[in-house]
């Protein structure tokens, strides 16, 4: 079961990647791929969280620009790889995440229900 951290970061992260950057999104559970270049949010939600990390291969223009290993049970660190090509992507979620991480456990929670 993930974490409402984890599902926070998830959903910001796929909002970004979807909407603002068009992309599609492959999802692999390190053993094979379940989904294949999707821009569907339900469907690459309901393909990831079945094993303790998964790998978003990201295509952008109609070509493979990265890939970001999530690792589930890190909390707030579910980022844990990425590639250097989706930088502009990522820093402003990792900006985001230090924001929510300075609220505090109780605060975040009750943002979240809001």
């Amino acid at each position: 079961m993930h974490t409402q951290a984890e599902s926070l970061i998830v959903n910001t992260l796929l909002a970004r990647l979807l909407n603002a950057c068009k992309a599609t999104i492959s999802v692999s559970d390190g053993e094979e791929t379940t989904l294949v270049r999707s821009d569907d949010r339900e469907a690459i939600i309901e393909a990831m969280f079945s094993t303790d990390s998964d790998v978003l291969i990201i295509h952008r223009e109609g070509k493979r620009d990265g890939s970001i290993l999530l690792i589930y049970g890190n909390g707030w660190d579910l980022i844990s790889d990425y590639s250097v090509s989706l930088e502009e992507v990522i820093e402003p979620i990792n900006k985001l995440i230090t924001s929510w991480e300075s609220f505090g456990h109780k605060e975040w929670c009750g943002y979240l229900r809001d």
